[in-house]
């Protein structure tokens, strides 16, 4: 997979490389410079499982949804398959620009959300004709360069979308919320933006019509991004995973910030669940064992 290889001669050393794979960052300076970054820091796998796959990666096919507020950096750049990067003289009209999502403070109840769909959940599997769903494995959540306006806390939640009786297609895992197409079609979120009161509740009501959503992440403090506390590492707890059994795997997943604030970088890691139809036409998920124990 694209976030497990050696990517060092992909650095962005020059303005055309930066803006090139962080489109949402550009508003038209000219770069003179960029704080590079190791290569031991593209990619830190939290767990020994290196088949797993970061499912939140846009290079694996996940797409951001819905953002309540993007106003200092789109939600888009939290699914970046490239190293977090930090350009000390880059300005926008809201402030400092930051590789991240960045959301302004809170000037209205509640706190900012965003839905993620997961990496591939759109490809079909090929017996069935259903969207694939996936288990959750680790969760690395980056605060590179948010030192002081990082979230102070956030949460996870995950849902399994399913397919709506008489549907024929995989349609809705886009258009069950609102506005997702067209922010997908026109490439992401746009920096300096953020949603209306209506907005937010017309998205709030779309995720609670889908059922319950379970909590893969409780609410937990991030620390700023400094090279020392940047990474924060998150194992499924065996509860979770048993839930996520349960549910056949999941589809889509809703990062909470509390309130406000920003995170560089989010990457969920696990693996598809093989889908086998039986004989009367209904989906069995094969639940995932450890090979030792059979």
């Amino acid at each position: 997979h694209f976030d497990l290889i050696n990517i060092e001669h992909l650095q962005l050393s020059t303005t055309y490389q930066f803006y090139a794979h962080h489109p949402h960052l550009s508003d038209g300076k000219q770069l003179h410079h960029s704080k590079r970054t190791s290569s031991s820091e593209i990619e830190i796998m939290p767990t020994e499982n290196t088949t797993d796959t970061n499912l939140c990666s846009s290079a694996n096919g996940a797409h951001i949804l819905f953002a309540t507020d993007e106003w200092f950096a789109a939600a888009e750049n939290l699914l970046n398959p490239y190293p977090p990067t930090f350009v000390p003289d880059l300005y926008c009209e809201q402030g400092k620009v930051m590789d991240g999502w960045e959301t302004r403070r809170k000037r209205m109840a509640g706190h900012d959300w965003c839905i993620i769909q997961l990496g591939s959940s759109g490809d079909v599997d090929c017996s069935t004709k259903e969207a694939a769903a996936y288990f959750l494995n680790s969760i690395l959540v980056d605060t590179a360069y948010f030192t002081g306006n990082q979230a102070p806390r956030i949460s996870i939640e995950a849902i399994k979308l399913e397919r709506p009786y008489g549907s024929s297609n995989n349609d809705y895992f886009f258009n069950w919320m609102p506005g997702a197409v067209s922010r997908i079609v026109r490439g992401g979120g746009i920096r300096g933006t953020g949603e209306t009161e209506s907005s937010i509740q017309a998205a709030s009501d779309a995720c609670k019509k889908l059922g319950q959503w379970i909590t893969v992440l409780p609410t937990t403090p991030l620390k700023p991004g400094y090279e020392e506390s940047r990474h924060h590492f998150f194992t499924i707890s065996n509860e979770i995973s048993e839930l996520l059994q349960e549910m056949g795997g999941v589809t889509h997943l809703k990062l909470n910030y509390f309130p406000d604030g920003g995170v560089a970088r989010l990457k969920v890691f696990g693996k598809k669940l093989p889908i086998i139809a039986d004989s009367s036409s209904q989906d069995i998920i094969m639940p995932i064992t450890n090979a030792s124990t059979g």
